[in-house]
């Protein structure tokens, strides 16, 4: 195999980007089309979408990589939250600290495909009708700081069939928060201890089927902590242990710790610490119960970044029973190239006064490629 030079040229057309890149001198070329944090690739111009992409070359070759930028906006009492839409994966998250106010319709942030809805921890309120009529809606993700739900917050989202609530104690919710809801194939996902409570909860009640967060069987074949990382996320599977009550997972950046997760003797996540300053996302909302091992995926981590594990299966008595250590660094890089001789130049999306900004180097830039001065 030889190797080839690249140069790359970033682009930004609308809400697309594309990076050329361009082989010489024959032989076999694997190619990756890196986007930043705020945007995902598509595709290659001949509809190709392997990525990273080996390809033949005979001679000088161009190869366009297509991206989409993930939608972002300012949200809630005095803009102070951060909304941020997902089109490959149709999530809208929220994120910051301070209430969503009432009768602002967040649905309209997203497209009407929008399936997951995350309110990430800092949030302490969900207004009336914040999210009312959006039919597509199929799951939500709610964190331990919320404190109330307003009236028909979530009124007729009649495809939601997942709700996974990580506030141990139930929040104040409007009796009419969910009308319209099918609360008889919507699930509500809680933690274990936290079941009786919401089953005499106002708001809550009325959920027929109430799970604790956790435990669905899979196959997992390994004697060791696997990690296989991802863009903002990491699937972290690890062996069961014989007289094991507790699995403690505690993921570390730089020596300091990013989050610490708690799970029981069924896989089932019993509590979840993070590390000041976190982005806000939350966990995914489950582990992986299997006859040999446990499997979890831990979102809300930070592309292209190095990251070190720890895992601690203990007994009752708090005795360490196995423990297993791992690092890992997330795929996905914040960086594009000027040109085969140029240094790496970091791109970043801003939001500015309502506005989105892209910024390269020293050099602004408008969603239509329009440098600002």
């Amino acid at each position: 195999m030889q190797n080839h030079a690249l140069a790359a040229k970033y682009f930004t057309l609308g809400c697309d980007d594309y990076q050329t890149f361009i082989g010489s001198h024959g032989g076999q070329l694997t190619m990756t089309a890196n986007s930043d944090q705020w945007s995902h690739f598509v595709q290659w111009q001949d509809g190709n979408t392997d990525n990273p992409r080996t390809i033949t070359t005979n001679g000088n070759a161009n190869y366009t990589a297509y991206f989409e930028y993930d939608r972002v906006g300012t949200c809630g009492n005095d803009f102070a939250l951060t909304w941020s839409y997902d089109n490959k994966e149709k999530i809208l998250t929220i994120t910051g600290n301070g209430a969503l106010n009432d009768n602002y319709t967040y649905g309209l942030e997203a497209p009407t495909e929008m399936s997951q809805l995350v309110i990430a921890e800092g949030i302490t309120s969900i207004g009336a009708n914040a999210f009312s009529n959006m039919s597509s809606l199929q799951t939500i993700q709610l964190p331990a700081s919320i404190k109330t739900i307003g009236a028909k917050a979530f009124e007729n989202c009649i495809e939601l069939t997942s709700i996974y609530n990580y506030r141990e104690r139930p929040c104040l919710v409007d009796e009419t928060a969910f009308d319209g809801v099918n609360k008889f194939d919507c699930s509500l996902y809680v933690f274990p201890g936290s079941i009786e409570m919401y089953k005499i909860a106002t708001g809550w009640k009325d959920f027929y089927y109430m799970y604790a967060i956790g435990a669905e069987e899979t196959t997992v074949a390994t004697n060791d902590v696997a990690v296989e990382p991802q863009d903002n996320a990491a699937t972290v599977t690890w062996p069961t242990s014989e007289n094991a009550a507790t699995y403690t997972i505690r993921i570390t950046k730089d020596g300091i710790v990013f989050c610490t997760l708690i799970f029981n003797a069924n896989g089932q996540l019993t509590g979840i610490a993070f590390a000041p300053g976190r982005n806000g996302n939350r966990h995914a909302p489950q582990a992986v119960m299997t006859a040999n091992g446990l499997q979890f995926t831990v979102t809300g981590l930070n592309s292209a970044t190095h990251y070190a594990l720890t895992l601690q299966a203990k007994d009752d008595q708090d005795a360490v029973l196995a423990s297993y250590s791992n690092e890992f660094t997330t795929t996905g890089t914040a960086t594009a190239v000027e040109d085969v001789q140029s240094d790496n130049v970091q791109c970043i999306k801003v939001v500015h006064d309502g506005q989105i900004y892209i910024l390269c180097g020293n050099n602004t830039y408008t969603l239509t490629g329009q440098e600002v001065k």
